[in-house]
């Protein structure tokens, strides 16, 4: 969702793919330190590996110390075979357990972590977001202040609220985006109500730089994590390399809201700027958009239904599926043609989900 004063089809300029050689705009390169007529190539981030084997090592290491132990215990005396063999039983269950959960997460369908972005419903009530939700079998929300607005509600309507939602089966996961200030006292306010929620995330996207400070505090102190939201190539995080030089040596708290159609319009593959993210990746916004070309100035990003765009969404997947992503895909759309009837978007995004997400 835009902050304020966004346009929703924002125009960007003419940029050329990853691997291409046409400069950024020169705000840009002053900001991100990008070289004339080159993208970056931001540094790895100091993560989790995102590879399986990588995350695997732990567990078939452990059961190969495992099997050389076996074979020790059989030189043993009965009675030391039989209080070994029980202990290594144990051992043998609970990396039994480990392997199976990694499988499930593996095997499992995208479709199961379909969210939404309260943003598409934004012609809505929340007493409407909540009918909408049940009745396309969306139980994680993704909530703006249009529906729960924590500066201006009492804390018994927010209660309220989240009993209601509660009540009907569905839960706020995160809050997004969320305005911040350089006032950690002030953005305190957000934690606070977050944790009053239950939720374990939140969405931003600071206008100064300096915010980030009392942000990564705050998100150690209540122990929620603090995705950063992208827009197009002209915003502040419009550019992954901007995004990785300041989470480099921040705390794990901190990471990524990737919004895939703005990360599309300014000519990013979201699937390998997903795997450059390595693992710092908490919230993904499910979008699709299209770039429109015009004779002069700049071009112009369109929302598209998801899966009829240039995102590369298939690609996109597959590498969720390989690194075992945990987080949402939350459905969202800029376009106000989409958001006066969402539901033909909502279901066509859960169906591209379903046939490309397993």
């Amino acid at each position: 969702m835009p902050l304020a004063g966004w346009k929703t089809h924002q125009s960007i300029p003419r940029l050329p793919s990853p691997t291409g050689g046409r400069p950024f705009p020169l705000s840009q390169r002053e900001r991100t330190g990008v070289r004339e007529n080159s993208h970056p190539t931001p540094p790895a981030l100091p993560l989790p590996e995102a590879k399986h084997g990588e995350k695997m090592r732990p567990v078939t290491d452990a059961f190969g110390k495992l099997a050389c132990e076996l074979s020790r215990a059989s030189s043993l005396i009965p009675a030391q075979q039989h209080l070994i063999m029980n202990t290594l039983l144990r051992r043998f269950t609970g990396l039994a357990s480990a392997l199976a959960l990694f499988t499930a997460v593996q095997a499992g369908d995208l479709s199961d972590q379909l969210a939404i972005q309260t943003w598409t419903l934004r012609n809505l009530s929340f007493d409407q977001v909540i009918d909408f939700a049940k009745k396309h079998g969306i139980k994680e929300l993704q909530l703006i202040p249009n529906h729960i607005d924590y500066k201006k509600e009492s804390a018994s309507e927010i209660a309220a609220k989240k009993a209601k939602l509660e009540a009907n089966g569905l839960h706020a996961y995160t809050y997004g985006v969320a305005g911040t200030s350089l006032d950690k006292e002030e953005n305190r306010k957000l934690f606070v109500f977050a944790k009053s929620m239950g939720m374990k995330l939140v969405v931003v996207e600071p206008g100064d730089f300096k915010i980030w400070d009392n942000l990564e505090e705050l998100a150690k102190e209540y122990d929620i994590k603090v995705a950063v939201h992208n827009h197009g190539i002209k915003s502040t995080y419009g550019n992954p390399a901007t995004v990785r030089n300041i989470l480099l040596h921040r705390d794990a708290h901190l990471g990524v809201c990737l919004d895939i159609g703005w990360v599309t319009s300014a000519n990013f593959d979201a699937a390998k700027v997903y795997k450059e993210y390595n693992g710092r990746v908490f919230d993904l916004h499910l979008k699709d958009k299209r770039i429109e070309k015009v004779k002069e100035g700049d071009d112009v990003s369109m929302d598209t239904h998801i899966g009829e765009g240039q995102a590369n969404l298939k690609g996109l997947f597959k590498v969720l599926k390989e690194t075992g992503y945990t987080g949402m895909l939350a459905i969202e759309t800029d376009s106000p043609d989409f958001a006066k009837a969402p539901d033909a978007f909502v279901d066509k995004a859960k169906q591209f989900v379903s046939e490309n997400g397993k």
